[in-house]
């Protein structure tokens, strides 16, 4: 569900409309006759579930997006700087005309829009209906930080507002939410389930991506022969016969005599993860090699990520990050050389990596990757780090100046822009002070999450990915790529 005329290109640096959506909005419901009703999922039974691609806590902590800002949906369009009061009377209009009325009119405007959205069942008439309520709440910002404000609500049955066919990105990004199009739109209504204490609701996907076990059972463990463990001989664990199948017997390495059958072993695996798997009978630890738990985890081979096919091309990419994910730069104290050009180098390909995401996974207008932002962030970090080239800082020192760095061009940008005169004093005053609030410059949501992560990866490569198997600056190992610093030939 992706608009042709994609809004990532409009910058909130010029006039400009922004529609944020809330969904689903509990605090909508009226009366006892009404109860929340959640959509299934679209086609959820052919999809994977959108959860963390790596199982590790680290890593999850590190680059989670189940986060609000970035479950978030919005879309940016281009405006003028005015506002209007000619909006639909209730009575002239039937609800799904006022709303397509009213969000032309309001996405004209300098400003921004709240769409609070509830989809819920109805038992006022008898029988039950599935109906969709949604409040706007509309404010333009005008000169000298004055606001103009509307307020509408509208009602119609679900399946009016499915029959309506508008290109508009606001609408497609509602009927994302409602269905469960995107991933995006699963995370979002999850985060806001949450955030509102409303009950998760049953969803079936398909089967899961689990570690491979299979392949290295046999380092671990050996077959063994029916007619060894003796006839009518079960697994003391799931106490079913043993056969030459699924429960065929295999012994452990710590004791011969340490019998369960392959189900059970796998489950096993699977339940307890590679770290925490241990014998049934000594607790003895099953895999107690780093390289085998590594690429268990990880996918990684020594130096080497190889590409998996259960995941496409941007899952393989965030799988490749995982050694630059485990800690995060603020708070990495290693010292490191900056050598400005080469990580440039490395933020150009980590941004390269993020535009491989798919709109399944995240709709275009909401990837920070595809936004103008970008490219301000993109020169705000090539001119900081010629600034601090040669020098040899603690990775969190470096982090931390590049951040305050990018902060200064953005809000230096703000203050320069056409819509810096909508901008009310007080918040005038904190940018000018170069302390602002998070939500001062205006910046779309995720977009320092973003940056926060990307640059975090930057600077962890620089210290992680050297390697000097090869003459070259760079080069690969699977999909990881590494640099060699003593390489003459394109040095920085």
């Amino acid at each position: 569900m992706e608009n042709v005329n994609s809004p990532e290109g409009v910058s909130i640096f010029k006039p400009h409309h922004l529609v944020m959506l809330v969904y689903p909005f509990k605090d909508l419901l009226r009366g006892e006759s009404e109860e929340l009703a959640l959509a299934p999922v679209y086609d959820s039974a052919l999809r994977d579930e959108p959860k963390p691609l790596i199982s590790d806590v680290a890593v999850i902590h590190n680059t989670s997006r189940d986060n609000w800002p970035e479950t978030r949906f919005f879309s940016c369009t281009q405006a003028c700087f005015g506002s209007t009061d000619l909006w639909a009377s209730k009575g002239d209009f039937s609800d799904d005309s006022r709303l397509i009325h009213d969000m032309k009119l309001a996405t004209s405007g300098h400003g921004i829009t709240k769409l609070r959205i509830l989809t819920y069942k109805t038992h006022a008439s008898g029988e039950p209906m599935d109906m969709l309520r949604i409040a706007r709440r509309t404010v333009f910002r005008l000169a000298k930080g004055k606001d103009q404000k509307s307020f509408a609500e509208y009602e119609m049955q679900l399946k009016t507002y499915d029959a309506i066919d508008r290109p508009e990105q606001w609408s497609l990004d509602i009927r994302d939410l409602i269905r469960g199009f995107s991933d995006r739109a699963f995370r979002h209504v999850e985060v806001r389930s949450k955030m509102q204490l409303i009950p998760d609701h049953s969803v079936t996907w398909k089967s899961a991506r689990r570690m491979p076990f299979e392949d290295v059972l046999s380092t671990v463990s050996s077959a063994v022969s029916l007619t060894t463990v003796g006839a009518d001989e079960q697994c003391l664990t799931c106490v079913q016969e043993f056969n030459n199948n699924e429960r065929q017997p295999i012994a452990l390495r710590c004791n011969p005599k340490h019998i369960l059958c392959r189900a059970c072993m796998l489950e096993w695996c699977h339940a307890e993860g590679p770290e925490k798997m241990s014998c049934p009978h000594c607790r003895r630890r099953v895999f107690d090699d780093d390289a085998t738990i590594a690429w268990l985890k990880y996918g990684v081979r020594g130096k080497a990520y190889d590409r998996d096919e259960r995941f496409d091309d941007w899952e393989n990419f965030e799988r490749s990050c995982t050694d630059l994910d485990k800690n995060h730069a603020e708070n990495d104290k290693q010292e490191i050389t900056v050598r400005s050009e080469a990580l440039h180098h490395i933020w150009e390909s980590l941004v390269a990596g993020a535009l491989l995401q798919s709109a399944c996974s995240t709709p275009l207008h909401l990837q920070p990757a595809r936004t103008p932002e970008v490219a301000i962030l993109n020169e705000a970090l090539r001119g900081a780090l010629l600034s601090l080239h040669g020098r040899y800082l603690p990775i969190s020192d470096l982090f931390a100046r590049l951040m305050k760095s990018v902060n200064h061009v953005f809000i230096q940008r703000c203050l320069q822009s056409s819509v810096s005169k909508t901008i009310p004093g007080h918040v005038a005053k904190r940018l000018k002070l170069e302390c602002p609030a998070v939500d001062d410059i205006g910046l779309r949501p995720g977009f320092n999450e973003f940056a926060r992560r990307t640059v975090s990866r930057m600077l962890r490569h620089a210290q992680l990915r050297v390697c000097r198997c090869q003459p070259v600056y760079y080069h690969f190992h699977g999909l990881r790529e590494y640099y060699n610093p003593d390489a003459k030939a394109c040095r920085p």
